[in-house]
């Protein structure tokens, strides 16, 4: 009888790995805003008596920490600047100081035991803060405001050279005109003069 307890909890403990390693776990959602500091705990039962855990986004690895107390960092957690805690208040935690928008994906902590494989999952969102965007777009509407002013105002310009060099191009026409006006005048009273000079003249003679 006692056997056959021992083989049943002997199975149980198997399955009970078997369905941590091929079952995928349900992931836990964190929303954060970018600039915020996010920390992504290990609470794995089995950190305390691991032979390996690994932090892994998007399935690729970032830190892998092993029992004799190495800590592998990868170039790629190197590249989205993230870290890992040591402490014993955030055991193996995940810490991201300033969170961008590129930190968003999917987190997971997998800690390798003698009896088995643990995982837990995160899913991290990172978005735009809401006073952010409306700073980009009082920015925005500030930016098409001094545009249009700008463009308004080179129209204006525009209109009044323009009006101005139309008014100083008839003026000119019409200084000319008078000038010819006088030139006519003037011809005809030397004409008329001549012609009267000429008839007492002939009078005389």
């Amino acid at each position: 009888m006692e056997d056959v307890f021992q083989y049943l909890s002997i199975n149980w403990t198997l399955m009970f790995c078997i369905l941590n390693v091929f079952l995928p776990a349900e992931a836990s959602r964190i929303l954060k805003t970018v600039g915020s500091s996010v920390n992504l705990p290990c609470h794995n039962e089995s950190t305390s008596n691991f032979t390996q855990l690994t932090w892994t986004k998007n399935g690729v690895n970032l830190f892998s920490y092993s029992s004799k107390g190495s800590l592998h960092r990868t170039a790629e957690a190197a590249a989205v600047n993230v870290s890992i805690s040591t402490s014993e208040l955030q055991l193996y935690a995940l810490i991201i100081k300033e969170a961008q928008k590129n930190h968003t994906g999917n987190y997971s902590c997998v800690s390798t035991t003698i009896t088995g494989v643990f995982d837990q999952k995160w899913e991290l969102i990172v978005t735009e803060n809401e006073n952010d965007k409306k700073d980009d777009r009082l920015w925005i509407f500030v930016g098409t405001a001094v545009v249009c002013v700008c463009v308004l105002v080179i129209i204006f310009i525009w209109l009044g050279l323009r009006k101005r060099c139309k008014k100083h191009k008839e003026g000119v026409i019409g200084s000319r005109q008078e000038m010819r006006a006088e030139d006519i005048y003037e011809n005809c009273l030397e004409i008329e003069q001549r012609n009267r000079m000429q008839s007492f003249y002939c009078k005389v003679h």
